[in-house]
């Protein structure tokens, strides 16, 4: 998002990171509370603020976004030197601060990276789903079918994922009744056995049987999630080798990462996974992916506690449990540090917002 006073400099810098960043939505703003209403509903990722100063009223400004979304990334520019409010930036943890003038194209870099740390913009098959109505469930399925394909196509694993994981959120969140949403689920399941190789398409039923089960008995998104994941894990290990699939090394080592990132899996386990050695994996990693090895763990980690955290009842402790954290205080620790709150501040906010939004 980008907000600030000045027209002609908003602009110009909003038509710069359009044209550089296309699958990335963005929001423009003239004013303080559009700003603040966008990071209340939209859940802004990376907000530049175009400064005329940097005065008491714009650290209230900044301190609620803040707290209002603690995961977004500050992008400042402003014409006051950063010596003078070099305390401010550091406690807001500003990721960028930048002094006039200061050229589009800089920015545009600072905000790619920004996005990169904070993972994938939201996909194309994302996009898809979400442009269907609300109970247009036919519309979200084909959207499902035809993105599903492609990636299965290129064995992206963590894509395959992503686009079943949109079409049961956006089910729930759309769903009348219990009964709609047992309907979303078996619909999908035929759209993923549709489009799976045919020697696992005797599991369906199976497969349906067991929904119905978990629905019944009230069972949570996550749970039902869980199974299409494990449903996916099954596609992937009955088709062909990745290597004959002419699949890249670098997708090949994300495939085998995502799979397992519920697991305590090292450096040490990658490497020997890429048959290669943990100094040599590591730098190959780091210039393949663009992050160090740990902190690509570590945030799919912490995307997968949060969605255990909304859609799951699993206590802190289950959660890190799964996540093959040693101790639940470690989890907490790192969890609060990648998103502001602690686990149960962030379920807890995220409950109270909820109520507030359905009062």
């Amino acid at each position: 998002m980008v907000c600030g006073p000045e027209n002609l400099e908003r602009e110009l810098i909003a038509e710069r990171v359009g044209e550089a960043l296309p699958e990335a939505r963005l929001f423009v703003s003239a004013s303080r509370r559009d700003t603040l209403r966008a990071v209340s509903l939209e859940g802004v990722r990376v907000l530049v603020s175009l400064l005329a100063s940097f005065d008491y009223n714009t650290l209230g400004f900044l301190r609620w976004v803040k707290e209002v979304s603690p995961a977004t990334r500050f992008v400042v520019v402003s014409s006051v030197p950063l010596y003078s409010v070099a305390n401010s930036v550091a406690l807001l943890g500003v990721s960028s601060y930048f002094v006039r003038p200061v050229r589009p194209e800089l920015l545009v870099r600072c905000i790619s990276v920004q996005l990169g740390e904070l993972g994938a913009a939201p996909s194309a098959g994302r996009e898809a789903i979400a442009a269907c109505a609300p109970d247009d469930s036919e519309c979200r399925a084909a959207a499902v079918s035809q993105h599903l394909s492609e990636q299965l196509h290129a064995l992206r694993y963590a894509q395959c994922v992503d686009v079943l994981r949109s079409y049961l959120e956006f089910s729930w969140e759309c769903a009348r009744s219990q009964a709609q949403i047992e309907a979303d689920v078996l619909r999908l399941v035929d759209v993923v056995y549709d489009v799976a190789p045919e020697s696992l398409r005797d599991d369906r039923d199976r497969l349906k049987a067991t929904l119905r089960f978990k629905l019944s008995q009230l069972h949570g998104l996550y749970d039902v999630t869980c199974a299409f994941e494990q449903l996916v894990g099954r596609i992937f290990d009955g088709v062909a080798d990745e290597r004959a699939r002419g699949v890249s090394d670098v997708q090949r080592i994300r495939n085998y990462i995502d799979r397992n990132v519920r697991l305590d899996l090292s450096l040490a386990d990658a490497a020997g996974y890429a048959n290669m050695s943990p100094s040599y994996f590591s730098k190959y990693f780091k210039r393949e992916v663009g992050k160090n090895y740990i902190t690509y763990l570590t945030e799919h980690k912490m995307a997968l506690a949060r969605r255990m955290l909304l859609q799951s009842g699993l206590s802190v402790v289950q959660i890190s449990n799964e996540l093959s954290y040693s101790r639940p205080s470690y989890f907490s620790k790192t969890f609060r540090k990648a998103m502001g709150l602690s686990p149960t501040e962030f379920r807890d906010k995220h409950l109270a917002d909820t109520a507030a939004t359905r009062a």
